[in-house]
């Protein structure tokens, strides 16, 4: 009679088959996680760099509130040519002012508009003011700031300075004395090509040294060729009154 008492030898290996499947399994899971754990981690840290990189190159946010651009520095003004400038030299010095186009705005030069308030507080009437028999000009504008702010002014020239009212928004009829500046220490008035209504008035003394700006004044100004040519005009009988004292 067959013995087939070897037949339970068999039933193992299947068993051990299957043991040995899973194992290669759990070894190419293990594989494939880590795998994927350094591609996620590599990724982690190149989106980290990118972060990095655009917070620290990332162009700054424009701080002006002014609908028109406000430009950087770098580039010079350009002045009317010397045939432009009539009246005589003053004391020897080259001519003191200039007027042309400004492709500029020069934020180390002192701006007079960023003064306080509290130090002008001189209230006074508009109209009375306007009415005064020394006024020669006047001009209704909008005093700007280095931020972008406007306000509602008025120029006022006189036979020797020029006057900044600006208007009391709470005191109908009434402003402030913004500033007061002698004719004769204009040393440059600009205009933007761009917008030949923004006028730039630069202040300072002028010597054999150069020029040395201590207050700069914008305003927006409607029809400003005329405006600034008047006052061109009266800057001139000023300077030429001063050659001939």
């Amino acid at each position: 009679m067959l013995k087939i008492s070897g037949a339970h030898d068999f039933s193992p290996h299947p068993q051990q088959g299957e043991s040995l499947n899973t194992t290669g399994d759990k070894g190419v899971k293990s594989l494939v996680n880590k795998m994927t754990f350094a591609l996620k981690s590599k990724s982690v840290i190149a989106k980290e760099k990118m972060i990095s990189f655009m917070e620290n190159t990332a162009t700054p946010v424009d701080r002006m509130s002014f609908t028109l651009p406000w430009p950087e520095k770098g580039v010079p003004d350009r002045h009317v040519s010397s045939s432009d400038r009539v009246g005589k030299p003053y004391r020897g010095v080259k001519p003191v002012f200039s007027i042309g186009d400004e492709e500029e705005y020069d934020t180390d030069e002192i701006d007079s508009s960023s003064m306080s308030d509290d130090d002008r507080k001189e209230i006074v009437n508009i109209q009375t003011w306007i009415n005064k028999p020394d006024v020669k000009h006047h001009v209704p504008c909008n005093e700007v700031k280095e931020t972008g702010h406007m306000f509602p002014s008025h120029l006022l020239i006189t036979a020797t300075h020029m006057y900044c009212l600006r208007e009391i928004a709470s005191k109908k009829g009434f402003a402030y004395i913004q500033s007061r500046q002698a004719l004769n220490s204009v040393v440059k008035i600009t205009s933007k090509k761009k917008h030949p209504e923004l006028i730039t008035f630069k202040f300072g003394n002028s010597n054999t040294a150069g020029i040395e700006i201590s207050a700069v004044e914008r305003y927006l100004i409607p029809n400003a060729g005329d405006a600034t040519k008047a006052i061109k005009q009266q800057i001139m009988k000023v300077l030429d009154a001063l050659e001939s004292s």
